[in-house]
Formats: structure tokens, C-alpha cells, sequence
């Protein structure tokens, strides 16, 4: 049975097969936008963060330091009570948040992740285009709109912008005020972004080359800023493909694991996701 920290931090519980991908949300996102998702050798571990999704009625954190620490202890606590590998996901802030934490996970000589996927996500020494947390509110949720992280009708419920917007803000200023990430994580990194995405382009993300001494492989989808819940299928045969390709950890470089033009090796296409 598993104790009631792993149960508010990881409510959806996973397989218990496979390497275990726990998948971080976008600003103000939940737990849930990944909980449909399924994929043959992969356990799909969705993480609620305080103030988010189940975890509501919490104060969310604001501070980076304080999170990655309280996530440290959940993964590398998990990790190893399962003695399986992992891997971590993040998208848009999960991916910077993904990206902080492996380090901090390699700093405290827990077990660390097989690799880094970071999805919709610039580099931490890249401003982002738009200033979302310089925003009023009015503007914050219609440009969340029109890029697709909320719907019109739920912009449109007054009581529920009320609860999201102080969850949203927290999100949003966890690296606001933080200098850029230096760390260069002993993992692969694998970068996926939306063809069509305006805030994290397709061309940002080579400079996240720097933050890996193991390699980048980049990933373009169809699609914006959250193609990954538009479509998820593209996206999970993509992960399942990469992590057979690295195998059981340590890994090694991520282009000797995947060859010369960054093909990974053939994985099961029993992948499905939904929302």
C-alpha cells in the first residue's frame, strides 16, 4: 500500500511495470492532463504539485528551492523503493522544473534518471518571448486562451480564474526571479516541441545542448504550445521508442544509443492517451 505522501504527490498511482516517467504540469496545470496516458513498457507516474488539480485546497510553492527538494524526496524515494529506472517529463514550466531537478537529484547522489524530457520548454538562458508573469490578469488568461491552456468557457467561469490565477502566478514566478541554470545534467536531455508553438520554437531548442553532458536529441511535433495534449500519440510512441533505445541505466551517450542520425530503436505502438 503505498503511504499517503506518494498518494497526494502521485494520485494516479501507475503500473508498476516498465521504467517509470514522472510527468511534471505546465503552469497551473494538474496532474490529470497527463492521466490518461498509456504506453506498453512505460509506467506514466502524473505528479500533483501543491495547489494543484487534487491538491487544491493547499498553498502552492513559490519558492524553487523548497519544490525541488519536496520533489526530490518523492522520485528519489520512490525510485528507490522500486530499484527500477525513471525517467522524468516536464512540459512548458515542468520542463525547467524537470531540468532543476535532475540536478538537484545528481547534487544529492540519489538515484538519478535514465534521461530528461523536456517538452515546450526554452533553455534556462533564453527570455521567453512573452512575459506571462508581467501580465494583469485580464491578459494572462486571454493569452492562455489563445494558446491553448485554457478554453473560453473556463475563462469565462469568474470563480474558477479566482482559485486558478494565485496558483498560476506561483508557477509562473518560480523561475521569474531565478538566474539561469547552469547545471549540465550527466543524462540525455530530449527536446520536443510544436512546429507551431510561439513561446518555445522548434529552433530554441538547441541551446538546451549545453545543460546535457550526454547528449540532446531534438523532437518537432505538429501542432502549438500544447500539442502534447492535442495529440499525445506521436508524443508516447516517441518516449517509449527513446527510453528502449537507452536501456537500463547508466546510460551512455545518448548519440551511441541512437545512432549517428538520432533514430531511436523501434518500440511497441501500444500507446494511447486522453484527457
Amino acid at each position: 500500500m503505498r503511504d499517503l505522501v506518494s498518494t497526494r504527490w502521485l494520485p494516479y498511482g501507475g503500473t508498476g511495470r516498465g521504467v517509470s516517467v514522472f510527468c511534471l504540469p505546465h503552469a497551473g496545470g494538474a496532474a490529470r492532463s497527463y492521466a490518461g496516458w498509456a504506453c506498453q513498457g512505460v509506467e506514466f507516474l502524473p505528479v500533483e504539485l501543491p495547489g494543484h488539480g487534487t491538491r487544491m485546497a493547499e498553498a502552492p510553492v513559490a519558492d524553487l528551492d523548497v519544490l525541488t527538494a519536496q520533489l526530490a524526496e518523492v522520485v528519489g524515494g520512490h525510485a528507490a523503493g522500486t530499484g527500477r529506472p525513471y525517467a522524468l517529463f516536464g512540459h512548458s514550466m515542468g520542463g525547467r522544473l524537470a531540468h532543476h531537478l535532475a540536478g538537484r537529484l545528481a547534487a544529492s547522489g540519489r538515484p538519478g534518471p535514465v534521461c530528461v524530457f523536456v517538452s515546450g520548454s526554452l533553455p534556462p538562458q533564453q527570455p521567453p518571448p512573452v512575459d506571462l508573469h508581467g501580465l494583469d490578469d485580464d491578459l494572462l488568461v486571454a493569452t492562455l486562451v489563445r494558446l491553448g491552456g485554457l478554453t473560453a468557457e473556463m475563462a469565462a467561469e469568474a470563480e474558477l480564474m479566482r482559485l486558478v490565477l494565485p496558483t498560476l502566478r506561483a508557477d509562473l514566478g518560480l523561475f521569474g526571479a531565478a538566474r539561469p541554470d547552469g547545471i549540465a545534467l550527466p543524462v540525455p536531455i530530449i527536446t520536443l516541441a510544436g512546429a507551431a508553438d510561439p513561446l518555445a520554437q522548434p529552433r530554441d531548442q538547441e541551446g538546451w545542448r549545453a545543460h546535457t553532458s550526454r547528449g540532446l536529441l531534438r523532437r518537432v511535433f505538429d501542432g502549438g504550445h500544447f500539442f502534447l495534449h492535442d495529440d499525445p500519440g506521436p508524443v508516447l510512441r516517441e518516449i517509449a521508442r527513446t527510453l528502449a533505445a537507452l536501456g537500463d541505466p547508466p546510460p551512455g551517450p545518448l548519440q551511441g544509443r541512437l545512432g549517428r542520425s538520432g533514430a531511436p530503436v523501434d518500440a511497441p505502438d501500444r500507446c494511447h492517451g486522453a484527457l
